[in-house]
């Protein structure tokens, strides 16, 4: 009778941390594919309409440090500025509009 327990113990443990370990499988799966896919891009390649918007007024003085261009579910592009030591990143849609 303590060998059957022994063994019933023993079938229960190896199937929760097969199940684990599928588990664990999947989840590292969709995450790596969840990642946005990143390409630099040269400041003078942003679209016309990313180069329009940051000539304007409100951009005055920064210039563009880098830029990348991120896949995603809604591609959008990523534009680090930089004004003397104070810099901030900023997401534009290929259409030149701010994105929050």
């Amino acid at each position: 009778m303590k060998k059957l327990s022994i063994l019933a113990f023993s079938l229960m443990t190896l199937a929760s941390v097969t199940t684990f370990a599928q588990t664990d499988a999947k989840t590292q799966a969709v995450a790596s594919t969840q990642q946005d896919a990143k390409t630099s891009v040269k400041p003078e390649e942003l679209p016309a309409a990313i180069q329009k918007t940051l000539s304007t007024d409100a951009y005055k003085g920064w210039t563009v440090s880098s830029a990348n261009m991120v896949k995603s579910k809604v591609d959008y592009y990523e534009v680090s500025l930089m004004k003397d030591k104070e810099t901030k990143m900023i997401k534009f849609d290929k259409e030149g509009t701010i994105l929050e």
